[in-house]
């Protein structure tokens, strides 16, 4: 698990959250309400249609809306899948092969994200463990 995860409030932007994602080399970012509570999450996958959105707000006056300039919660497809930092593993290897995601959050008590669990954290955890 990684326990430093960087956070956008959920009133950020598009432009915002892509943003992150470049500064930052990452592929989930979790938005967050005012008290520090998770909202949802928005993944690599999520941004790949602002292209789309992007390309048809282009007509031949030019860029109609400014679509990174929309909120990022207009990007959000349901409730964020996450667990606890006492889910088993095996529970989060399953949750992650399920729901064909690439990462999990981990929440506290308070729904207070403390962490993120990653396909590629749980390849290196399996590291030197498989046959």
């Amino acid at each position: 698990m990684t326990e430093k995860v960087s956070t956008l409030r959920d009133d950020a932007t598009i432009g915002d959250v892509i943003a992150m994602v470049t500064d930052l080399e990452i592929r989930h970012v979790p938005l967050v309400r005012e008290d520090g509570t998770l909202s949802g999450v928005l993944s690599d996958r999520d941004l790949r249609i602002v292209g789309g959105l992007i390309a048809r707000t282009i007509g031949p006056e030019g860029i109609r809306e400014n679509v990174l300039d929309s909120p990022a919660t207009s990007l959000l497809s349901g409730a964020p899948i996450t667990c606890r930092p006492d889910t088993p593993i095996d529970a989060v290897i399953d949750i992650l092969i399920c729901e064909r995601i690439g990462a999990i959050l981990v929440v506290d008590e308070a729904v207070k994200v403390v962490g993120i669990i990653s396909t590629i954290d749980v390849l290196a955890a399996a590291r030197g463990k498989l046959g």
